[in-house]
C-alpha cells in the first residue's frame, strides 16, 4: 500500500511539472498537501517521499512510468528502513528526501547513459552554488523556511483554523475545527503548507530559485521534537542545511530528493557538534576533578 501511494504520488508530482507547467516544488507541495489532509500518516509520508523522487527531471525520467518506479522504489527502501531495528535518522528531518534521493542515485548509477552525460558528478555547479552570491541567500531562505514551518505547525494552523493559540494535543471529540487544525499543523502538511506558499510568493520574481531552499528548510522543521528542542537548534540545522545544499549541487544532477538530504545533512551535523561540545565539557569537568 505504502509503495502504491508513493509510486502515484511520485507520477503525479511529475506530471504537474511535465505537463502543467508547475515548479518542482509547487507539484510536490501540493501533492504533499493533499496526501497530508487525507490519508494516515505511514500512507501520507510515503506519499511525500515518492513526491521527491518525483522532482527529477525529464532526463532521469523521462517517462511518468519512470517517475513510478522511482517513487515505489523509495517507499521500499522507506519500508524496510522501518521494519529494521535500525535507528538510522529516525526523527531526522530530511529522511524521506533522502530516501528518494538514494532511490534516484541509484537509477542514475545504474545507467550509463546517465553517467556518460555527467549526471552522476558535476563539480563546476558545487564550486557556483558555493560562491557567497549564492550561498548566503540559500542558507537564508533555509533558515526563514524551517522557522515558517515550525510557526505554521506550532501557533498558525490553530489561530487560522480554531482561532486561539493554544494547544492542539488534545482537541475535544466534535470539534471539527480543531480536528483540522491538527490535519493541517501534522509535519507533512505543515512542510507543503510553506512550500506551496513560498514557490507562488516568489513566482512572479527573480527571486523564484529561492523557492526550493525555503523547501529545504521545511523538511528540518519536521524533526522529531527531541531532535531538534530549542529555536536555536532549528536554525543551526537550517543554517548547515543551506551549506549542504551547496555541495549536494554536484551530486546526481536534476534528481529529485536532494533538498531532503541536505536537511538531513544539516540535523545530523548539528547534533554531532553539540554530541562533541558535551563531550569536551564532560572532559574539561573530569580534568578538573583530578586536578582537585
Amino acid at each position: 500500500m505504502r509503495i502504491g501511494c508513493s509510486a502515484a504520488a511520485s507520477a503525479t508530482t511529475w506530471a504537474l511539472v511535465a505537463h502543467c507547467g508547475r515548479g518542482s516544488v509547487a507539484s510536490s507541495s501540493v501533492v504533499g498537501l493533499a496526501a497530508g489532509l487525507t490519508l494516515p500518516t505511514p500512507l501520507a509520508t510515503a506519499a511525500f517521499c515518492g513526491t521527491f523522487a518525483g522532482m527529477s527531471s525529464r532526463v532521469i525520467a523521462p517517462r511518468i512510468t519512470d517517475a513510478a518506479v522511482l517513487g515505489g522504489a523509495a517507499a521500499a527502501i522507506l519500508a524496510a528502513l522501518d521494519a529494521s531495528n535500525t535507528r538510522l535518522l529516525k526523527g531526522v528531518g530530511g529522511r524521506l528526501g533522502t530516501v528518494a534521493a538514494l532511490s534516484v542515485l541509484a537509477s542514475v548509477a545504474a545507467t550509463a547513459e546517465l553517467r556518460a552525460a555527467g549526471l552522476l558528478w558535476r563539480p563546476s555547479l558545487a564550486a557556483a552554488a558555493a560562491a557567497p552570491k549564492a550561498l548566503l541567500p540559500t542558507v537564508g531562505a533555509t533558515v526563514l523556511g524551517s522557522a515558517a514551518t515550525r510557526l505554521w505547525a506550532r501557533r498558525l494552523a490553530a489561530l487560522l483554523l480554531v482561532g486561539t493559540t493554544s494547544s492542539l494535543a488534545a482537541p475535544s471529540a466534535d470539534s471539527r475545527r480543531e480536528a483540522l487544525a491538527l490535519s493541517f499543523s501534522n509535519p507533512v502538511t505543515s512542510a507543503s503548507v510553506v512550500g506551496l506558499f513560498s514557490s507562488l510568493a516568489l513566482a512572479p520574481t527573480r527571486s523564484r530559485s529561492l523557492a526550493a531552499p525555503v523547501f529545504a528548510g521545511t523538511f528540518v522543521a519536521m524533526s522529531a521534537p527531541d531532535t531538534l528542542a530549542s529555536t536555536r537548534a532549528l536554525l543551526g540545522a537550517a543554517a548547515l542545511a543551506g551549506f549542504a545544499q551547496a555541495g549536494l549541487a554536484a551530486v546526481c544532477v536534476g534528481g529529485g530528493g536532494k533538498l531532503g538530504a541536505a536537511a538531513a545533512i544539516g540535523v545530523t551535523l548539528l547534533r554531532a557538534a553539540r554530541a562533541a561540545a558535551a563531550l569536551v565539557l564532560l572532559w574539561r569537568a573530569r580534568r578538573g576533578e583530578l586536578r582537585q
